[in-house]
């Protein structure tokens, strides 16, 4: 404790003055410590010139690499592949397809880069990308009919290369071509243009049809299907009917589905034709029926000598049945 100077007394806080004898105080008040002198700040200027320059050297290298890289195959998604020569024969053509021969592909390329289309006559169909993988169909839509096409590989090298196969197969159903069709097989690149193309004529061979009378009646006739070699579906057929006697043909109509009429028009009237399947094949075979429904009300005379003819798609009569009313 300090203490006065002159009575020697302890000195009480706050020290100003001696309680004993009231001499002043005269003792030293300790200074205030200095505040530490601060550092010196960092100057990160040239750092940060340092880095700017950097990055505006190597960002455009970094970029052109990776634009390289992708170009190149090496990163995501296929490589551009320049535009390949290609040449197409046809291979084969039968009643439900054709087979079109790679004759010649230079450079090879991925199916990927390509797609395939179809013209039917008049009407073209919708292009679709190759269907993988190999041996898949691709779907295209012509008019009102589904036409499949398959790219076969033979060779397993997984592109499109010489002595590949397309297979175009003909839809079954109604729209499909008659025979004597003209049919154009496209192949496109990626980018729509034509690669090559091929054109061949639907050939569908003409069967062998035989026509016996079953019954007739008053109200009509029952025509049996004795013979039908090959066996094909119905909407390849029309059915019509004539006026023998008369010399008066009537009009062609497409054979409807089984157990619905076919309207055929003849002299002003018009008969009911309906197809009987009874082997539900939905191909006219031997055991089918014709049932021939003269109109009501006017029936043709008694006497009278009808035919009735199955014709083919191209407008050629197949088989004709003739009999008295």
């Amino acid at each position: 404790m300090p203490t006065c100077a002159r009575c020697g007394a302890e000195l009480q806080p706050p020290y100003r003055f001696c309680t004993a004898c009231g001499q002043p105080a005269a003792i030293a008040v300790p200074y205030a410590p200095y505040a530490p002198y601060p550092q010196p700040r960092k100057d990160n200027t040239v750092l940060i010139i340092v880095l700017i320059v950097v990055i505006l050297v190597l960002l455009p290298i970094i970029l052109a690499a990776a634009l390289y890289a992708m170009v190149s195959g090496l990163i995501g998604g296929p490589s551009p592949t320049t535009k390949p020569a290609v040449t197409l024969v046809l291979s084969s053509n039968t009643a439900s397809g054709a087979d079109i021969l790679v004759a010649g592909a230079q450079p090879a390329a991925s199916p990927t880069n390509f797609k395939v289309n179809l013209q039917v006559g008049y009407n073209v169909g919708v292009a679709q990308a190759i269907a993988l993988p190999e041996g898949s169909q691709a779907a295209i839509f012509v008019g009102n009919a589904t036409y499949l096409v398959a790219w076969i590989n033979p060779g397993g090298s997984g592109q499109v290369s010489q002595g590949d196969h397309f297979v175009v197969t003909y839809p079954t159903g109604p729209g499909a071509p008659s025979s004597g069709t003209q049919v154009t097989f496209f192949l496109l690149w990626s980018d729509g243009s034509l690669t090559s193309q091929v054109s061949f004529t639907v050939y569908i061979p003409q069967p062998v049809i035989a026509l016996t009378l079953s019954s007739s009646s008053a109200t009509g006739a029952d025509i049996l299907v004795a013979g039908a070699q090959p066996a094909y579906p119905y909407t390849r057929f029309w059915v019509n009917l004539e006026n023998v006697t008369g010399f008066v043909s009537g009009t062609p109509e497409p054979v409807a589905p089984a157990g619905i009429p076919a309207f055929v028009s003849l002299e002003g009237n018009t008969y009911n034709v309906t197809w009987v399947n009874p082997s539900g094949t939905g191909q006219i075979v031997p055991g089918d029926h014709f049932l021939v429904e003269y109109p009501s009300g006017a029936a043709p005379a008694a006497g009278i000598t009808l035919a009735f003819s199955l014709v083919w798609d191209d407008g050629s009569t197949l088989a004709t049945l003739t009999w008295q009313v």
